[in-house]
């Protein structure tokens, strides 16, 4: 069995390992356009095969894993004054099962044709994302102390329930969409995997927007000595933009079986508009806590301040400009904006280190560039990607040097590190937080 933090650290450990080696297979194919030696390295089968690799490993092993399973599992149960998560076995469970589709993922990388490795991959995590998701729910119910009512839970833990509670269907579907594609015949396994992907991609990527606007609030919240809690227009847009991850399911699941007037060229411009007017609400309430007084704006507050940038600017060109099917990329890099926000957040109390101001501001600015040019917020022609990716590389090597300066410079840290706005539970506790302190 696994305690709660020790889950949760050993799966940032593996989300920043699948950003790591998603990222490397990104930047080598997108470089490949500009200097096509690369295409020379690797058989054609492999290099066609990397951007599909790099998507299910950032989504499913990285960006996912980070927001829930790696800050959600160490922080839900100390906010709700919790001892450990409600059935330690299943962490267990989970742990192994996403490590275990890791690996099988990882491993497409090498073997592109082997549509068994990928059906493993994520059937694994369709079973981890299981096992965590009812942990959460228990936990919230019925492990949480008497003293901390539902109405005091800061909005990240309502976050992670929400998110808990939607991660069920989507992850039941997609076992019964595998199960269908392994045993069905109905078609090739690839085939099938390909089209069960796709119709799960966008409520997949936009489920992570929960988890990113709990952490967001959360940082605001503290950072800027700011009460936030579960206000009525926050609940409000919340549960709205929930709903609206079942409305984006794929096209085809929609135009076959519900919604036939999708197919009209005329509607498919107001979904993004909705989305984005959902999204909106919950920006203007960030901005609002935000710039209401002069602050120190701490590093945390960059990648906040980013992923603002993002979804209010990069969603509208994304979604509005360009059609829905460009939207999912804006909104994975607003996911991993919050996670970097997270991560450097709570990196005392997690790990007792403590980053570099100047080369985690170093590590924001040449990641900003490279998202804007690999979105083509600043288009110059097809080697646009490249030069992002080429950012992008250079980003995660920056942020393989602040792991490694802070573990190296380890320092004694103080319980509460950040102020006079840090009043949730986990700031009167040790940094980094060990069982004496709980």
């Amino acid at each position: 069995m696994i305690n709660h933090r020790k889950l949760g650290t050993v799966i940032l450990i593996l989300a920043i390992l699948a950003g790591i080696s998603g990222g490397i297979a990104a930047t080598f194919s997108q470089l490949s356009d500009i200097i096509p030696s690369l295409k020379r390295i690797i058989s054609p089968d492999m290099f066609a095969n990397l951007p599909v690799t790099h998507s299910r490993m950032m989504v499913f092993f990285s960006l996912q894993p980070a927001l829930t399973m790696g800050l959600g599992a160490w922080f839900l149960p100390i906010l709700v004054d919790a001892k450990d998560m409600a059935i330690p076995r299943l962490n267990s469970f989970a742990l192994i099962f996403l490590i275990v589709g890791f690996c099988f993922n990882f491993a497409t990388f090498f073997q592109p044709d082997a549509a068994n490795l990928i059906w493993m991959s994520l059937t694994c995590w369709g079973i981890s994302a299981l096992c965590y998701s009812i942990n959460v729910i228990i936990t919230l119910l019925n492990e949480r102390s008497k003293s901390v009512r539902f109405v005091d839970w800061p909005v990240f833990v309502w976050a992670q329930g929400l998110c808990a509670v939607l991660m069920l269907p989507i992850a039941s579907i997609l076992l019964a969409m595998l199960t269908k594609a392994q045993w069905g015949k109905t078609e090739s396994l690839a085939l099938a995997i390909q089209h069960t992907t796709q119709i799960l991609s966008y409520p997949m990527v936009l489920l992570l927007l929960i988890p990113a606007f709990g952490i967001i609030f959360h940082i605001i919240g503290t950072l800027t000595n700011t009460s936030i809690h579960l206000s009525r227009n926050i609940s409000a847009v919340m549960v709205l933009a929930s709903a609206v991850v079942f409305l984006m399911w794929d096209h085809t699941l929609f135009n076959n079986h519900l919604l036939n007037y999708f197919q009209s060229d005329l509607t498919n411009p107001f979904i993004p508009v909705g989305l984005f007017s959902l999204v909106a609400g919950l920006l203007i309430m960030c901005l609002r806590y935000l710039f209401q007084e002069k602050r120190v704006y701490y590093l945390p507050l960059w990648w906040v301040m980013g992923f603002i940038a993002l979804l209010g600017i990069g969603w509208p060109v994304e979604g509005i400009v360009k059609g829905l099917n460009h939207i999912h990329s804006c909104v994975a890099y607003a996911a991993l904006y919050a996670a970097f926000a997270g991560f450097y957040f709570w990196m005392g109390k997690i790990s007792g280190c403590f980053y570099s101001e100047i080369l985690g501001k170093l590590h924001f600015l040449v990641t900003c560039i490279g998202v804007l040019f690999f979105l083509n917020l600043l288009p110059i022609g097809i080697a646009s990607s490249a030069i992002g990716s080429a950012f992008f590389g250079i980003s995660i090597f920056i942020f393989v040097i602040i792991l490694f300066q802070a573990w190296k410079s380890r320092s004694i840290l103080p319980d509460n590190y950040w102020g006079e706005g840090a009043v949730t539970r986990e700031w009167r506790l040790s940094s980094p937080i060990s069982v004496r302190s709980l």
